[in-house]
């Protein structure tokens, strides 16, 4: 959400507040119901972002990848904004986000992809089968940039964790 959007929401908010105590609505009751709005409005805004992941994986199996790209990088910023930056349900988009940056032959930006994706995977102790996955997908980027020897050094760590 941007400064004037947050600015436009408190106006309005205030505005209502007032307009409740000019009809006689108390304090208590004015709470719940912004209490209330708040929760419809969070959960629009995952709603929001779940479907435009989903439009956006569609499209990049279609191969549009400018629009895929847009679609998935809208619904990130949503998933961070309601979560934060580490939010685990950015773990999947981020992903998606490497192979499509992978397939516009942009590889050291998918390895950042890849590499928060991991990260988030191993702070919040995800299954090994996915740490593994990531891992994987991490070295063949690495490869496709050219970081030989970072490849080798993460499939080395995936060996040795996996043992």
């Amino acid at each position: 959400m941007t400064a004037a959007s947050h600015g436009n929401l408190y106006e309005d908010t205030a505005a209502a507040v007032t307009a409740a105590h000019r009809v006689g609505i108390d304090d208590v009751s004015i709470k719940a119901l912004l209490l209330q709005a708040l929760g419809a409005r969070q959960r629009a805004s995952w709603q929001a972002a779940e479907v435009s992941a989903v439009l956006g994986l569609h499209l990049l199996k279609g191969g549009a990848l400018g629009e895929s790209r847009s679609c998935l990088e809208r619904s990130l910023r949503e998933v961070q904004e309601q979560g934060g930056d580490e939010h685990p349900a950015g773990v999947n988009l981020k992903l998606t986000l490497a192979k499509l940056c992978s397939l516009e032959k942009k590889h050291s930006e998918a390895v950042q992809h890849i590499q928060w994706a991991l990260h988030v995977l191993e702070s919040n102790q995800a299954p090994q089968d996915s740490v593994a996955s990531a891992r994987l997908m991490l070295a063949a980027e690495l490869q496709a940039a050219g970081r030989l020897a970072d490849a080798r050094d993460v499939l080395q760590q995936s060996t040795t964790a996996s043992t």
